[in-house]
């Protein structure tokens, strides 16, 4: 338990010396790695994808609609 209380002040005095550190700091540079890489395109296969999946969902659920039609006739 004393271990702990001796650590609360240094653990405070670290935290206030954070902001002080992110401040001054930049990112890394990814722009040669970002500029390379054509989203557009990225983005129209996922929605295609999704788009397929939604279609998928629908079929089965009209296939499961039609089943109970018959069923219930």
């Amino acid at each position: 338990m004393k271990t702990a209380l001796r650590l609360v002040p240094a653990a405070a005095l670290a935290s206030l010396s954070v902001p002080a550190f992110a401040a001054g700091a930049t990112g890394p540079d990814f722009t040669a790695l970002t500029d390379a890489v054509d989203f557009g395109t990225t983005s129209d296969a996922i929605l295609s994808v999704g788009a397929v999946a939604i279609g998928l969902t629908l079929v089965v659920l009209g296939i499961r609609k039609v089943m109970q039609m018959i069923r219930a006739s």
